[in-house]
């Protein structure tokens, strides 16, 4: 999410990562749950009229990864999700091929530590994609204690000396979840976040978030301790009721299980309706996902790049 996530106000990013005009192309499958499936047609706009602008899903399905350069210099800087103030003397491994791994080895990764002032200076691949881990840190408060987190497809910038804003989550937010939503959280679970995007890179209205381990789709349940997939009000701030993105077209998802394999990924998809008829999928990402830690990933339309025996490949 990047520079988009660095700007929601910080009192409602707090609260939220507690909890922590054309068809859908040729690879855009059916849904094969359209019988329950009750989205208006996808839209872009504001709070009060978010269905102001037709939603560009042109691409759906042609999309592909941006094209990567030669290394540039690059300052990165880690800020707290929460209040946004610096976090120094943190760890952190930066995947320039935006693939998250268990290792950390050149020349894809590099394992840094943030200065006092919480920046490092990295070398990322101009224009391209990269992912980072941030690792928990120990703190004399909640708020000061680092959890676990990772973020995919942070866009790098196209010339040196630039900056790009990493995000770290502190435990005084993870804390908050029963206050926001009244749910409980239960240990040893993952958190997802993002936004979803048209072929403008524009947040849309009307998308369902759906996570899939291999096969098996991770439903919501009724029990306080099952999964939940939530969305926010498009003004960025999280809501318990509603069924899909609003105009800001942010999503959480918590409680989700983690795979018993650490190496296993989780097929995240966004579906909607860009024109009368089913939903049909209109993004898709697979990401790793870690016990009590928090994966950002933006979901743009279905890309065309995605690679022999990528999961959304398949699909």
């Amino acid at each position: 999410m990047g520079s988009r996530l660095a700007s929601w106000n910080v009192v409602r990013v707090a609260l939220a990562l507690s909890v922590v005009g054309c068809g859908g192309g040729d690879d855009a499958p059916a849904d094969p749950d359209a019988g329950t499936s009750a989205l208006p047609l996808l839209s872009t706009g504001t709070q009060l009229n978010p269905t102001e602008g037709v939603a560009d899903y042109a691409c759906n399905g042609t999309a592909s990864r941006p094209t990567a350069g030669e290394p540039v210099s690059t300052r990165f800087e880690l800020r707290d999700f929460q209040t946004g103030t610096a976090v120094g003397d943190a760890r952190f491994w930066l995947f320039r091929d935006n693939v998250v791994r268990d290792a950390c080895a050149a020349p894809e990764c590099e394992e840094i530590t943030t200065s006092a002032d919480g920046n490092a200076t990295v070398t990322l691949p101009a224009n391209g994609w990269y992912a980072y881990r941030v690792f928990p840190r120990e703190g004399a408060t909640p708020p000061t204690t680092v959890i676990d987190s990772m973020q995919y497809n942070e866009p790098a910038p196209a010339a040196a000396d630039s900056s790009v804003t990493g995000n770290a989550v502190s435990h005084g937010s993870l804390d908050l979840i029963p206050a926001v939503l009244d749910i409980e959280r239960v240990p040893r679970t993952a958190m997802l976040a993002g936004i979803v995007l048209d072929c403008d890179g524009t947040p849309v209205y009307g998308a369902e978030i759906r996570a899939y381990s291999g096969a098996t789709r991770i439903d919501e349940g009724q029990r306080p301790t099952d999964p939940r997939y939530r969305y926010f009000d498009g003004d960025s701030f999280p809501a318990g009721t509603g069924t899909f993105t609003h105009a800001d077209g942010l999503y959480v998802a918590i409680q989700i299980p983690v795979p018993a394999a650490a190496e296993d990924v989780l097929r995240i998809e966004a579906w909607g309706r860009p024109t009368e008829g089913p939903p049909v999928r209109i993004g898709c990402e697979a990401v790793r996902v870690l016990a009590d830690a928090v994966t950002i990933v933006n979901l743009g339309p279905l890309r065309s790049d995605y690679g022999a025996g990528h999961p959304c490949a398949a699909e």
